[in-house]
This record gives structure tokens, C-alpha cells and sequence, in this order.
């Protein structure tokens, strides 16, 4: 869009959420690829089609309100975290993935080690 293109988007097929589904080309919108393929050749021929697809908003007014809405939500959420002292702030797990990870990393260390002894006795 900022190309000055027409985006062809082939994705998530709910993009149409997030983004004013007039203002690009959905594959997820024919029953075909062939089909989206021919539109995309019409497109290319008609000036007219072509303007008045690059013409249209990115996001609707309703897409634009909630997207303004998760941003300050989000916004909220690192406020909160960053405002925290360090203590506060601190969060480690105690779960078994904690432990798991810990233990994964101290044998890669141990592995290490043993790695290069190795390589030190076959070198003299």
C-alpha cells in the first residue's frame, strides 16, 4: 500500500478484521486461485477498478477505533510492567519448563567442557 500497489494477500483468511478488505485483493475471496488470478488481470487493465481500490482507506473507522483501543490497551500493560520496581517486576517460574531449561543449559556447559578436554588431549 505504501508501494503504491495493490496488495494480493493469500494468508490468514480473517484479515478482513484487521484490514479494509475493499483496500486490497483476498485470494480467501474467490472460489478459485484461477479466479483470484483473472480479477487480478482486470484489475490491471481497468484504470478505473485500479484507482478506486487504491483509493480506499486502509482500515475502516471501526477497524481504526479498536486498533487505537489494543494500542492503548497494550500500552497500559508496559506502562504497568516498567513502572514496577525490579523486585516487583522480577517474575521467574517455578514450574518443570524452569527447571528443564536449567538443567538443559548446565549440561550443554558440562558438554562444553568435556568437548574441549577432548580436543586439548588429541591435540598434544
Amino acid at each position: 500500500m505504501l508501494a503504491g500497489t495493490i496488495p494480493i494477500y493469500w494468508g490468514n483468511p480473517e484479515i478482513g478484521r484487521e484490514f479494509n478488505s475493499a483496500a486490497f485483493i483476498n485470494c480467501h475471496d474467490f472460489p478459485t486461485l484461477d479466479d483470484a488470478a483473472a480479477y487480478v488481470k482486470k484489475v490491471d487493465e481497468d484504470d478505473g477498478l485500479w484507482c478506486e481500490i487504491m483509493s480506499r482507506p486502509w482500515k475502516t473507522p471501526e477497524q481504526e477505533a479498536l486498533f487505537l483501543e489494543e494500542t492503548e490497551r497494550e500500552t497500559a500493560k508496559l506502562y504497568r510492567i516498567f513502572d514496577q520496581s525490579p523486585e516487583e517486576a522480577r517474575r521467574k517460574g517455578d514450574g518443570t519448563w524452569i527447571a528443564y531449561y536449567q538443567r538443559f543449559l548446565k549440561r550443554g556447559h558440562r558438554l562444553r567442557l568435556a568437548w574441549r578436554r577432548l580436543k586439548n588431549r588429541l591435540s598434544r
